[in-house]
């Protein structure tokens, strides 16, 4: 509580500084006042927002009906968003976050020093701290939620690294494992099952104890035993077993055999045990390997470099890979395969394509769900990416578009877009929010912004050397520092040179724009005028 309190504080003075130093915006309409780069005001494309920028892209401020951006780049970049309960905290990103989405709370230096608080599914308070890879405490008021560790000196940890419970002493001298077994029996429902059936699901768990990890192990669960001396000999056996499911009825839980000798030389595993679907896997790599089942027959000589045959009984698909699995020729009624790595590669399914030339200078990727597509193109990885996603029931669409280092665009399913020359980054993260708080703007030396709801269109050059916009029946520019200014509004263009005002009134047989003054009462149209001087 100390630490979230802290931060809450310091946040606020990097708030209350950098808004003492931009003004805070005026929330009228015609806040936009241009002296870019030095300093610029003016409304977001969506017309909630106000930003402020002074610097260039130095410092800037963003304030909304339910929102709060500030930034002193690439120092440190601050957000909050009151409608979700959330904040974030950047200083030289990524090096130091801090992130808060309701009641969870979480702090990172240098992704090895991490701190947490929160509730657990269960509604229970934690407090974690880690010290990757040393030190690992959490505090709960719950006591079985507890734990601490001092790598590798002795500890316990709970739900960490896809296990249930980390028990070690001296690792790898000592080391035991907690998860949860596979299809393990559900917690019979409210009313259904005696008390000793419900407490019996605590013990469906699959517990591996390590002497000199991985090389010794015992593994024991619910119909499971094991052991293993690696890479020498080991076994391991579980008869298959029921389960009730969470609507008290019996399932079959399947169970499995596996031998090995002199590891991966010799391998012999049997899994789907009681069910109609069994299969044998037998491997003496790199000679011969070989999959038997009623659904799926596969056969390797000389694995990986040899040949491999496949043939799936269920989709009716039989594919050839020689070695596998740089050459495949695969066909069948909903799936075809053709590839010679890297020169091409072509895959066809139902809902999916894909198709690669001279990898990776080209690769392409169609995901079709009947609802709506997905379609992306890259060549040479990221250097050239574009993404486009259609929704057929609505129509709605949106496009991705990157060219490294030159520049990205974007455009939503809601028309807004948005286009930026020079994209360090922005092609690698697309979606980070630390990236374009803390260093897109340092790079973004052109950027268009359009909102076609709101009528909106913003663009800039030089971090507001150069700055116009468009927005109903007002358009304006300025052009260094301020010196040159023009405003069109209503039948009057404004023009400002070295801060002087000169104004214009306009002929509306001119301009169109000038239609509503022209049918407007004359006494309006003339305390309209007088207003705009």
């Amino acid at each position: 509580m100390v630490v979230k309190r802290g931060l809450r504080w310091h946040a606020g003075v990097v708030c209350g500084t950098i808004g003492l130093l931009l003004g805070w915006p005026c929330p009228h309409a015609d806040a936009w006042v241009s002296f870019g780069p030095v300093w610029c005001r003016w409304h977001a494309p969506d017309s909630a927002l106000t930003n402020l920028e002074a610097l260039g892209p130095f410092i800037s401020h963003s304030i909304g009906s339910n929102t709060l951006e500030v930034a002193l780049r690439p120092l440190i970049a601050y957000s909050r968003d009151s409608t979700t309960e959330s904040a974030e905290l950047d200083f030289l990103y990524p090096v130091f976050t801090w992130d808060r989405r309701g009641r969870e709370t979480r702090l990172q230096l240098l992704q090895l020093l991490n701190a947490s608080c929160g509730t657990t599914h269960t509604d229970t308070n934690y407090v974690r701290l880690t010290a990757f890879p040393v030190i690992f405490i959490q505090r709960s008021p719950d006591p079985t939620q507890e734990y601490s560790a001092l790598f590798p000196i002795c500890g316990k940890l709970k739900n960490r690294f896809s296990r249930d419970e980390i028990e070690f002493v001296l690792w790898p001298l000592y080391v035991k494992t907690v998860r949860a077994a596979p299809n393990a029996p559900m917690e019979p429902p409210t009313g259904h099952g005696s008390p000793e059936a419900k407490s019996a699901h605590t013990l469906e768990q699959i517990v591996t104890i390590n002497f000199l990890a991985p090389i010794f192990h015992l593994r024991s669960g619910p119909s499971l035993r094991g052991w293993q001396v690696w890479p020498l000999a080991g076994h391991e056996l579980k008869t298959p077993t029921l389960r009730t499911n969470e609507w008290g009825e019996a399932e079959l839980v399947p169970g499995h055999e596996t031998r090995f000798f002199l590891w991966p030389i010799w391998l012999d595993q049997t899994r789907n045990t009681g069910t109609t679907n069994e299969q044998r896997h037998i491997a003496c790599l790199p000679l011969y390997t070989r999959l038997r089942s009623p659904t799926r027959d596969s056969t390797s000589y000389l694995w990986p470099v040899g040949i491999t045959v496949t043939r799936d009984r269920t989709r009716g698909y039989r594919e050839v890979a020689a070695p596998w699995p740089v050459v495949m020729f695969g066909t069948g009624p909903d799936k075809t395969m053709r590839r010679v790595f890297p020169l091409f590669s072509y895959a066809r399914t139902p809902t999916a394509q894909r198709e690669s030339y001279f990898w990776p200078i080209y690769n392409k990727t169609r995901f079709d769900t009947g609802s709506g597509t997905r379609d992306r193109t890259r060549i040479l990885f990221f250097f050239v990416s574009d993404t486009h996603e259609q929704n057929f029931e609505t129509g709605a669409w949106r496009r991705r578009t990157a060219v490294w280092p030159l520049f990205s665009s974007s455009r939503e399913f809601d028309g807004k877009s948005r286009v930026q020359l020079f994209a360090l980054l922005e092609p690698f993260l697309p979606n980070n929010a630390g990236v374009a708080r803390s260093y897109a703007p340092l790079w973004s030396v052109w950027r268009a912004e359009k909102n076609p709801q709101a009528g909106v269109t913003n663009y800039s050059v030089l971090w507001n050397l150069y700055r116009a916009e468009k927005r109903a029946e007002v358009q304006r520019w300025s052009f260094l520092l301020g010196l040159f200014q023009s405003e069109s509004r209503a039948g009057q263009k404004r023009l400002r040179v070295f801060y002087l005002p000169i104004t214009k009134r306009l002929d509306c047989t001119q301009r169109a724009s000038c239609t509503s003054v022209a049918t407007s009462p004359p006494a309006a149209s003339e305390a309209h005028a007088r207003g705009v001087q």
